[in-house]
């Protein structure tokens, strides 16, 4: 399954060093809540595709638009390197 990313948020990183995002994707994605999948995001500005996880804190709210929640590791700079219109591409 691939997902459109039409925006991001970087957020915090988490507790063993990975910088945490919320994407915002073109329509909603079928993922079950607490679920951890393994992914690829391609950045654009890389020209590569990095491994990440995805996933569903909490379901979306009726007022949220469509997002999911992903993580990498620092060392593939994906705040630096994403754009809007990179794809994830869940494994």
């Amino acid at each position: 399954m691939t997902i459109g990313i039409i925006d991001f948020d970087v957020l915090s990183d988490d507790e063993y060093g990975r910088v945490r995002f919320v994407v915002f994707v073109q329509g909603l994605v079928d993922l079950e809540i607490g679920t951890i999948v393994q992914a690829k995001v391609f950045a654009s500005k890389a020209g590569a595709s990095f491994p990440c996880e995805v996933y569903r804190p909490r379901s979306n709210g009726p007022l949220d638009p469509p997002h999911l929640h992903m993580r990498a590791g620092r060392e593939y700079q994906l705040d630096k390197t994403m754009t809007v219109g990179d794809n994830i591409t869940i494994v």
